[in-house]
Parts: structure tokens; sequence; C-alpha cells
């Protein structure tokens, strides 16, 4: 083997090295570039479930106010028939009117609390999302640090494999008489 063609070969191997170093570091960027946009897509989803525990509870508000106001229309068609059969409103029909008053408040509370619970709900899932999206943003680190590794990791490598081949000719160099 000629020295040219023994540095031709160091110079190819050399140009490889680099070569895969760029690829290394490139599909490393490539997958946090990826990990980045999960997050990005994760937070969004999150932003979107923040809105839909806003709606539960305006959902469950106006359901409450629903409730109230079928309950006044029951108590006031109480009343009148109570007025029309020349009752006071006292004793039984008082209790009557109370017992309403008490379902009426059993039933708001009820659509109130499954309002409530219908926004905790969404609150876990966005909590979740928001933490999937943490874990990607991490995974894009990792990704990141895992390039620069394997690039470094492939300098060493490469040039190595160099070194072993310089020192290859050189010893052939100096056996042949270097022609």
């Amino acid at each position: 083997m000629c020295v040219a063609d023994g540095a031709l070969g160091i110079g190819l191997q050399v140009a490889g090295t680099v070569a895969q170093m760029r690829a290394v570091k490139s599909q490393a960027e490539a997958q946090a570039r990826a990990k980045e946009y999960e997050a990005q897509m994760l937070e969004r989803n999150a932003q979107m479930v923040d809105r839909q525990a806003t709606d539960a509870v305006e959902r469950g508000a106006v359901e409450e106010g629903k409730v109230r106001k079928y309950g006044a229309d029951v108590k006031a068609a109480q009343r009148a028939a109570i007025g029309a059969n020349g009752l006071l409103a006292s004793g039984s029909a008082l209790d009557i009117l109370a017992g309403t008053n008490e379902e009426i408040e059993l039933d708001a509370a009820t659509v109130r609390a499954n309002a409530q619970r219908e926004r905790w709900g969404f609150d876990v899932q966005a909590g979740d999302l928001r933490n999937q999206a943490k874990l990607a943003r991490y995974g894009a680190q990792s990704a990141r640090a895992a390039g620069s590794w394997g690039a470094m990791t492939t300098l060493i490598g490469g040039a190595t494999s160099v070194a072993n081949k310089w020192y290859e000719m050189k010893k052939a160099g100096a056996k042949g008489g270097g022609g």
C-alpha cells in the first residue's frame, strides 16, 4: 500500500466519521423536535380540557337555576291549591311548603355537586396531560443529550480507527521502505 492510498483511506474515514456524527446529531434533533411537538399538543389538549371544566361548572349553574325555577313553580302551584281550598299557610300546609323547599335545595345541591365532580374529573385529566407534556419535554432533552453523546462516541471511535490506520501505515512504511 502506498502512502497516498493510505492517506486517502484515512481522509475518507475522517469524512465518514464526520458524516456519521452529523447523522447521529440530526436524528437526535429530529426526535427532540418530535417530542417538543408532542408536548405542545398535550398542552393544547390540557387547555381544551380546562375549558371543558369551566363549561361543566357553568352548565351546572344553569341547571341549578332551572331546578330552582321549577321548584318555585311547584311552590306557587301548591300555594294556589292551598288558597283555593281555603286553607291557611300554616300547620300541614306549611309543612308541605317546607318539604318542597327541602326537596328543591336537595336537587339544587345535587346538580351543583355533580357539576363540581365533573369539573374535578376534567381538572385531573388536564393535570395528567400537563404531566405527559413535561415528560415529552424531558424526552426532548434526553434525545438531544443522547445525540451529543452519540456524536462524541462516533468521534472517539472514528479517531481511534484513524489512529490505528495511521499507525499501521507508518509501521508498514518503516518495514517496506516507504514506497
